[in-house]
């Protein structure tokens, strides 16, 4: 992994790892305890060219103590701090210096991790990192979350609340809070069906280009992203951070 993260938040917010403060000064901010991420968070984890079967494991301390990376020999731990003002958002130090970053929703059931690498994943509380088992028809319904735009040095310059459609077709159409539009297809999944990855293009107000999705196991959580063009680089791509309603 590279040196530098930049993670989605569902809760409401997005941000780069140098945090923020609040604007109220008559109380301190919120901050996330890592110790509420304890237990092993698995799914599927995509390096951009392979997807795996994944887990990671927090302990009852608030650490990282397994972090394989997929790919590689790599056996990782790591520390967890909360972000202040940002109660879903946790910055993460591995043992060989590089960074990280973990997202759950509200409920503490998802967890979303993404790198500068570009390598992502969708995880679910309890899930052990063995593939499941989806359809086509697994991403059909109304889904509603937030997204996020960054700049090449992964800060945030747009990021809001965000809604969309799927149809049982795979074509979807949806909005977000800083007013713009998008519609699209989703055209394909993983081969084996078995890693919750779909594939398609998008139009949108700004641009057009392809995306891919990532769901959780429970089939209730979806990590995407839409990159103008290709999926290239973290700053060419909106990041969609969806629940199924």
């Amino acid at each position: 992994m590279r040196t530098h993260i930049f993670v989605l938040c569902l809760a409401g917010t997005i941000l780069a790892l140098i945090g923020c403060g609040s604007s109220d000064s008559s109380a301190p901010p919120p901050i996330g305890d890592p110790k509420a991420l304890a237990g092993t968070w698995g799914g599927t984890f995509d390096d951009g060219s392979t997807l795996y079967a994944f887990a990671v494991t927090v302990t009852a301390a608030g650490t990282v103590s397994t972090f394989t990376v997929p790919g590689t020999s790599s056996q990782l731990s790591g520390t967890i701090a909360g972000v202040s003002g940002y109660p879903t958002f946790f910055a993460v130090t591995f043992s060989d210096g590089s960074e990280g970053g973990f997202m759950t929703d509200s409920t503490l059931t998802h967890l979303y991790f993404l790198s500068d690498g570009m390598d992502r994943a969708s995880l679910q509380k309890g899930n052990s990192g063995a593939f499941g088992s989806y359809t086509t028809g697994d991403f059909t319904g109304t889904w509603s979350g937030t997204f996020a735009e960054v700049d090449s040095a992964f800060n945030l310059t747009t990021s809001g609340t965000a809604s969309a459609s799927i149809n049982s077709n795979g074509t979807f159409s949806g909005s977000n809070s800083a007013g713009g539009t998008f519609s699209g297809a989703l055209s394909g999944m993983d081969a084996s069906a078995v890693a919750g990855w779909a594939f398609g293009t998008f139009t949108s107000s700004t641009g057009s280009g392809g995306l891919e999705a990532l769901m959780t196991r429970d089939k209730q959580f979806i990590g995407s992203l839409a990159c103008d063009g290709g999926i290239a680089a973290l700053d060419n791509c909106t990041y969609n951070m969806w629940v199924k309603q």
